[in-house]
């Protein structure tokens, strides 16, 4: 198995980074791996806004609120008409 050194540069300060460690800061970033034989490969990219987490629950009952308030609403205007 080969030994890697893998170098993290971040607003241009130098990080070893672990094979495992996730990148998700916000930011520009440019790796840089290098092989025991000197070999390098470098890649540079930016991480413009981070995801924010969907909570489906909240969308879950915001819907099925809409559906008993426009329920409601029909059953109040058949009512109406019945009566009048």
């Amino acid at each position: 198995m080969q030994k890697l050194r893998r170098d993290r540069y971040e607003n241009q300060y130098r990080f070893t980074v672990q094979r495992s460690e996730t990148l998700a800061k916000i930011g520009k970033y440019t790796v840089t791996v290098t092989d025991e034989c000197g070999n390098e490969s470098v890649y540079e990219f930016e991480i413009l806004k981070a995801k924010k987490p969907v909570n489906i629950g909240l969308i879950i009952a915001f819907v099925v609120s809409m559906m008993i308030a426009v329920g409601a609403a029909t059953f109040l205007i058949i009512k109406k008409k019945h009566e009048g």
